[in-house]
């Protein structure tokens, strides 16, 4: 545990961030690490490379919920690389993983070919989107969805409240989705914070109810604040998250999002190739 500041401050020095470590930082950040699934190397005193896992769970095809080793926060410094210091810490985690009889093993690259060698994959695609919404061709006297159900904002503790079991059930029938524990969602909607953590300010969270009343869908957004030189707005909204249980759910979120006032293009942020969102 003594060593978790410095292994922080390697981490950050690793994704080019700030190597500074606050009090703040470091109290949230030791709550969410499980000291026996974190790894450093260390020349001297001083933490050169990092790696951490933690439990996931992933829905397989077929709907079946498996264990996964979720890897993360991989780093080695400039100054040791290419010693050989990643594939003994990858070595190690892969090998209790298998003991501990997860089916598979999953991270985020931001460069993936280095993980080929240990038996990684691209396991899915995504793509990015920017609308143009005076451009879209919807109707601009929309007034809400038109099937019945209906869109309103809410605010963090209702997200805290009802994302975790929409989150479940979009995970129960799309193959590849993982799992949101408590603390995802504390830090996503900004109850766990520390300086330098990248959160925005507040950002815009808008449900989608059916007309039975379930809530089925849930969109994150942020919007700037940008006016051009005829003082009139020219705003962005981008998105952080849109789920949906059902098709009416999309394309509610989606037709809302593009009725916005003020809001002329859309940043879609990563989502699934066959998105509703095109159609």
């Amino acid at each position: 545990m003594s060593d978790l500041p410095n292994w922080l401050r390697a981490m950050h020095t690793g994704f080019l961030r700030s190597p500074d470590v606050s009090k703040e930082e470091l109290e949230v950040r030791r709550a969410g690490i499980d000291l026996d699934r974190t790894q450093g190397a260390f020349d001297g005193d001083r933490c050169v490379a990092t790696f951490r896992s933690h439990d996931q769970r992933l829905t397989a095809v077929g709907g079946a919920d498996v264990p996964a080793d979720a890897i993360t926060n991989v780093t080695v410094s400039p100054t040791h690389r290419r010693r050989g210091l990643l594939s003994r810490m990858m070595e190690h985690d892969l090998r209790a993983a298998k003991e501990r009889g997860d089916a598979v093993a999953s991270l985020l690259a931001a460069e993936y070919p280095i993980y080929g060698r240990y038996g990684f994959g691209p396991a899915t695609w995504v793509t990015e989107w920017s609308v143009d919404v005076a451009r879209a061709g919807l109707d601009p006297r929309y007034a809400g969805p038109g099937c019945g159900g209906r869109v309103d904002y809410a605010d963090a503790d209702e997200v805290r409240e009802l994302g975790p079991a929409l989150h479940e059930r979009l995970r129960a029938r799309t193959h590849g989705v993982i799992d949101r524990t408590e603390r995802w969602w504390k830090l996503n909607t900004g109850q766990l914070r520390f300086p330098g953590d990248g959160w925005p300010a507040e950002p815009f969270h808008v449900l989608y109810r059916s007309p039975e009343g379930s809530v089925d869908g849930l969109l994150v957004f942020t919007a700037d604040d940008r006016w051009e030189g005829n003082k009139r707005p020219q705003n962005t909204a981008t998105v952080l998250s849109l789920i949906g249980v059902t098709p009416a759910a999309e394309r509610a979120l989606w037709h809302f999002l593009c009725s916005i006032d003020w809001v002329l293009h859309i940043a879609t942020g990563s989502r699934a190739p066959d998105d509703l969102l095109p159609l």
